[in-house]
């Protein structure tokens, strides 16, 4: 008989551990979407302060843009986009680079959305 008893307090200690497990794992599951809720936020944020501050750009160059025609570019990848003509321009080579360096976090932060959207789909 004393050995079932410690079968029967084996066992629920087993239980005990496992739920403890289960609850810390949904609390820190929930945690964890939530801060990669908020670090999409940031991103996207970014993104469309960033998309600003290139249209902005584009705009002192002569080369305004509407909103459809600057995601297109920003869509298509290709930082070529946003420089063809503006040397002509006579915009400053830092202006230009700035551009470009805008560009590429634009396209970084797009990759490190969608990471994070399977990732959370997952």
């Amino acid at each position: 008989i004393p050995s079932r008893h410690l079968e029967s307090e084996e066992q629920e200690r087993v239980s005990a551990d496992m739920r403890i497990r289960k609850s810390q794992h949904a609390v820190l599951s929930r945690k964890f979407v939530e801060v990669m809720t908020k670090y999409n936020e940031a991103q996207v944020d970014f993104r469309e302060r960033s998309k600003g501050r290139i249209q902005r750009q584009l705009e002192i160059t002569g080369k305004a843009t509407t909103d459809d025609e600057l995601e297109e570019m920003l869509e298509s990848g290709n930082a070529a986009v946003f420089t063809a003509g503006i040397v002509d321009s006579g915009i400053s080579k830092q202006a230009l680079s700035e551009i470009e360096a805008r560009h590429k976090d634009i396209v970084r932060l797009e990759s490190s959305i969608k990471e994070l959207h399977e990732m959370v789909l997952w």
